[in-house]
């Protein structure tokens, strides 16, 4: 073997080991809290995805998390979820509904019928005006009889 071949082939080794120890590596983070009346922080970040969540003494849930798709497209959302459930409050890539516009015929205009006469008043019934007595009757004696 030549000496420029031996010094191609050291010269090739060393440039793919050293590429090899330069890969970088994602640093990746969490952290946990939480206190005794039940609300918590957590978190992660690193490599493609990243979250954070908090709840808090009433126990609302808010939050945040964020992926990077297979484009490469970053995505970020925040929800919260309470009394009312879980919903996203913002975010990239949600999908929207569309808007129809309806076209709806006028209401027709009634006019209006006065009344000339007042509603006569419901008469109670012999029978009615009858438990009514029985019952205020009993509910008297029970009072009575109560002592505080």
């Amino acid at each position: 073997m030549s000496s420029m071949t031996v010094y191609a082939l050291v010269v090739l080794v060393l440039v793919s080991t050293v590429s090899c120890a330069l890969v970088p590596q994602p640093v990746y983070s969490r952290f946990r809290s939480q206190d005794e009346l039940g609300g918590y922080h957590f978190g992660y970040s690193g490599g493609p995805t990243s979250r954070a969540e908090h709840r808090d003494h009433n126990g609302v849930v808010r939050g945040a998390y964020n992926y990077v798709d297979g484009d490469g497209t970053v995505h970020k959302f925040e929800y919260i979820s309470d009394a009312l459930g879980y919903r996203l409050v913002s975010g990239t890539g949600i999908p929207v509904a569309p808007v129809h516009v309806y076209n709806l015929p006028a209401a027709p205009v009634v006019e209006a019928v006065p009344i000339q006469v007042a509603p006569v008043p419901v008469e109670e019934t012999p029978e009615v005006k009858q438990a009514r007595a029985e019952f205020e009757a009993a509910y008297k004696k029970a009072s009575d009889t109560v002592t505080v």
